[in-house]
């Protein structure tokens, strides 16, 4: 939701390194059908956390869908 995705930006703001904050903020993105967005806070995980296995696989699946959604 809204909500959800404002208060992760809020701690990423407080917490810039924070991985699981721009993780969960990934998720929120995809919920509402934001996924290049999402792409973006997922590679940001890599950057902070290379091995991030949840964000490579959210990262895969994201792409993924943003694909069939723009075929």
């Amino acid at each position: 939701s809204d909500d959800a995705l404002s208060s992760y930006e809020k701690a990423i703001r407080l917490l810039p390194e924070e991985a699981d904050a721009q993780y969960n903020k990934g998720l929120a993105l995809v919920a509402l059908g934001r996924f290049q967005d999402a792409i973006g806070a997922f590679e940001k995980v890599l950057e902070i956390d290379p091995g991030n296995t949840p964000a490579l696989y959210s990262l895969d699946l994201t792409q993924t869908s943003l694909n069939e959604t723009t075929a």
